[in-house]
């Protein structure tokens, strides 16, 4: 974890942003004004919820923030309530297949999906 580097990004962006104060970028975030301060001050990971709050105001995505507080979109990706970690979709392809799929009404599913099983079976022979 890289507190200071997540620090210079926070800093950079607020230049980026007309140079907006730190005490007015948690304001708009509804968070006390010196949330950042006191983390800076201490040298603390700041919090994340202001941090995501923080991206949005500042118009960055939250993970060029989050990057160096080692917290990437892997570490995010988990099954919704319900879901089993095996329906979670990581490859591109697969989930461009699945928005096809979704994307067909219902009576043209059977027939789509009956060309692709002919497709996998005359690759298996």
């Amino acid at each position: 974890m890289d507190v200071e580097e997540f620090y210079r990004r926070y800093d950079a962006a607020r230049r980026d942003n007309d140079d907006i104060a730190d005490t007015r970028v948690m304001e708009l975030a509804g968070f006390k004004k010196d949330t950042m301060r006191n983390g800076r001050r201490r040298g603390a990971a700041p919090d994340i919820l202001a941090v995501l709050k923080a991206a949005r105001i500042l118009n960055v995505s939250p993970f060029h923030f989050l990057e160096p507080l080692g917290i990437g979109p892997e570490l995010l990706k988990h099954p919704a309530a319900g879901e089993r970690a095996s329906e979670i979709v990581d490859d591109p392809d697969e989930l461009a297949w699945l928005r096809l799929w979704r994307a067909m009404n219902k009576p043209k599913r059977p027939v789509v999906l009956s060309m692709v099983k002919g497709a996998i079976a005359s690759d298996a022979a």
